[in-house]
């Protein structure tokens, strides 16, 4: 598939810009869009896709044979399905790897001992890391080569490397379990991996 960026303007909403780009090429009757896989934020951003999909073709008197829509883990996880942690496999691995790490050894992430250390309060913390992996994810980044770049800056580098040692078990405990991290998966895998078979255009739509 060859790569092609396009560029919605800003003075056009997203959802509208994006359906029009859709129908664009459509001009059977119905639009057939089966061969499409949009990568989309969240389902609700599915969902809403479909119905300004729905509405466009009706105004243009036509109906539309929407196209898959799937959310990024979604997707990941279609393309290494006995491979990659899903959420609740990350969570549980975070909340295993912080009941069971001597604190003394991150002092840099937990200056003091929680006034209980249980399974609240490793949920708590490891929903902060699941949602903070991600964000450095779409960077190309994790924990440890955050605290490379920082090493010789103000920026807490001793905190960032107790985080990347944290991150370190965490992954470890996944590999334990035959799992990769999904939120940044190995470039060499994702690039040998085969697109779902019915795409004929795959959509990062963002």
């Amino acid at each position: 598939m060859p790569l092609v960026h396009t560029w919605i303007p800003w003075s056009e909403g997203f959802l509208p810009g994006l359906s029009r780009h859709l129908s664009e090429s459509q001009s059977a009757s119905p639009w057939d869009l089966r061969d499409h896989v949009l990568v989309v934020p969240t389902r609700q951003a599915g969902r809403r896709l479909r119905e300004a999909l729905a509405a466009r073709a009706a105004a243009a008197g036509t109906g539309v044979l929407a196209p898959r829509t799937v959310t990024p883990p979604a997707f990941w996880q279609g393309l290494f399905p006995e491979d990659v942690a899903g959420n609740l496999d990350a969570l549980v691995a975070w909340c295993r790897v912080l009941l069971e790490v001597n604190l003394d050894e991150v002092r840099e992430v937990f200056p003091h001992d929680p006034p209980q250390r249980d399974a609240a309060w490793a949920l708590g913390i490891a929903r902060d890391f699941i949602r903070a992996q991600p964000l450095l994810g779409q960077a190309g980044l994790d924990f440890a080569a955050v605290a490379q770049r920082v090493a010789a800056t103000p920026m807490e580098p001793d905190r960032w490397l107790a985080l990347a040692r944290l991150e370190a078990a965490w992954a470890r405990e996944l590999k334990r379990g035959g799992l990769l991290p999904g939120y940044r998966l190995n470039p060499t895998l994702t690039g040998q991996a085969a697109p779902p078979p019915e795409a004929r255009c795959l959509i990062f739509a963002g």
